[in-house]
Formats: structure tokens, sequence, C-alpha cells
């Protein structure tokens, strides 16, 4: 199927996945449109925001969304936004009301009327879950983001078994790639840490992680959005192979030629550290045609190069909010 033509909403669309996703829909000759909250900025997308329609939305507010849904009428949807958070003492009904009910607003909101809609599920629902990962596996629930997000999944499992909608639901693994602007994950931090030569206080660093850059993630997406075969499925989208985040670190410094080291093993590990996360991606494989190809040498590199360009022209504060 193609997407030439397709009015297409991208909720979150001016965030770190949905921004990327925003942009290439543009190249497949989309119709698009994306909703942001009030209070962010448009820095990710403004490069190319004159080809794109732009709301500002609270999926909170159920009013909001339906005057944004009756213009905008998508006849594809990429459910993006979300509050995320991997802290454990989050507020649960905040997590809730922001992405299961934002979600349930959403869906109200078009009632019935559209082709496809591609909600986010996470990574997290795995827990600390038997690796690796398939999407047969009973969800962990391991903090409130987590929970909200394997209700929402279940929830759109529910809409395509009762009511027969038209809906996927995909979990990508741990994105990385540039325009990622959050600085507490670990590639923005190591290597903003590096180019400051600060060292990065760690673990030991032994425990394993799924790292997939945010072009292929994009593709999983664009494929997922081409796919019958897809409809009703839950999909991983990860690399499929385990990295230790102390080699990420070390190998991240060294593509800087960061003058400090990071310091592994000055950090404990969290209470219930998961050692071990990847996913099998077989199933991306086999229903989407859809494999990585960009591996962690080059993503990296490629990643470095886009902060170390902001941090030479002084622009990495704008981005990142850090000096």
């Amino acid at each position: 199927m193609s997407l030439q033509g397709k009015n297409v909403l991208v909720t979150g669309g001016a965030g770190f996945i949905g921004s990327h996703l925003a942009e290439r829909l543009i190249k497949e000759k989309a119709s698009v449109s994306i909703i942001k909250e009030k209070a962010s900025d448009t820095l990710s997308v403004d490069s190319f925001k004159e080809k794109l329609k732009m709301y500002d939305c609270d999926l909170k507010d159920y009013g909001s969304v339906k005057k944004v849904l009756r213009t905008a009428q998508p006849d594809i949807i990429f459910h993006l936004a979300s509050f995320t958070s991997p802290e454990r003492d989050v507020d649960f009904s905040f997590v809730v009301k922001n992405n299961f009910f934002g979600t349930v607003n959403l869906i109200k909101a078009l009632r019935g009327k559209f082709e496809l809609f591609i909600n986010t599920g996470t990574c997290e629902e795995y827990g600390d879950g038997p690796v690796p990962f398939d999407e047969e596996q009973l969800p962990i629930s391991v903090s409130p983001y987590s929970l909200s997000k394997i209700i929402t999944t279940y929830y759109c499992g529910m809409l395509h078994a009762t009511y027969n909608l038209p809906v996927i639901t995909l979990r990508p693994f741990l994105t990385y790639g540039p325009r990622q602007r959050n600085s507490r994950m670990l590639i923005p931090s190591s290597i903003l840490n590096s180019l400051k030569n600060e060292p990065l206080k760690m673990t030991k660093g032994e425990q394993t992680r799924d790292f997939i850059h945010v072009n292929d993630v994009v593709e999983g997406y664009i494929l997922t959005a081409k796919s019958k075969k897809a409809i009703g499925e839950v999909i991983n989208i990860g690399s499929g192979k385990e990295y230790k985040i102390k080699d990420i670190v070390q190998k991240i410094y060294g593509l800087v030629g960061s003058k400090a080291k990071p310091l592994i093993g000055a950090l404990p590990y969290r209470t219930g550290e998961t050692m071990h996360f990847y996913c099998s991606n077989k199933k991306a494989k086999k229903i989407l045609g859809w494999s990585p190809t960009i591996s962690l040498e080059d993503g990296l590199k490629e990643t470095v190069d886009w902060y170390k360009e902001k941090f030479d022209s002084g622009e990495i504060k704008k981005w990142m909010g850090t000096n």
C-alpha cells in the first residue's frame, strides 16, 4: 500500500521518534499532520515544518482531541505521544491519564472512521522477563509507565478482537540517533559528558540492552502502515542483539576522542536491575519484511557527529538545555 496522498496524523510528532517519522512520511508524499503539546517547542521539526500541519492538543482533553481530529480527518494514525519515565516513584494516576486515557480519547474521537491506528507500546512491557523477549510472553509491570503501556496494549488488542478495528501495536526497543533530546538517556548523556571531557559515573555496566537506530525504527512504522498482515498484531522493533552498557559508553568516549574516561563501577546497580534485556525480532521479519540495517558502529558515529556539530556551534544548550 502506498502512503502517497494519505492523510496521516502523528501524535508526539515534534518529539524524537515522531519528528523523524513525520519527516519520512513527507518523503513518502503523505499529507502529514502532527499533534504536540502546547508547551513543547518545534525545534525537531523546524527544518521541514512548512510541509506539515501542526496542532497543539492535550490528549487528556477529549474536547481538544475531537476538535483536532474533525479538522485533520486522518486515514492513518501513528500514535507516539506518551509520558515516558522508567522511574518507580512516578504518580501512577498521572501516567495512566496521559498514556491510557489519551489513547482512549483518540479512539473515541475517531469513531471508527480510520484505515489504520498504529499504537506505540514499549520494550518496558517485558519487565524482567526471560530473554529474548518475544511477543507471545506475558508482560511484567516494573513501573507505573510500563503498566500504563501494558494496559494500553491490551486495550488496542481488544479493539481489534472485539470490534475488528484495524489496530496494531509496535514495541520499539531502546532508540537512539540525532535529535534525541533527553539528556538522562544513556547514549545522549554519555556523548554530552565525553564532549565536555567529563567522566560519566556509572555502574559496572555488565547489564545488557537492545539498541536500535531511529531510522530503523521509522522504517518499521512505514512497513507496518503498508502491511495488512500486521493488523491486530503486537510487533517488536529491535536489533535482536544485546550490548553491555559499559561497552556502549566506552565506544562513545572513543568515538568522541574525549580526554576523560567513564567511571565504571562508581555507582551501584539499581534495586532489581535487569541484567539481560533484548528482543526477538523474528515476527517483524516475517510479517513486515523488516530487519535493522544500521550497525551500532555506524549509528553511534552518526549520532556522535550530530551532537558534536551542535556542541561546536554552541547550539547544544538550545537542543538539550545544557552547556
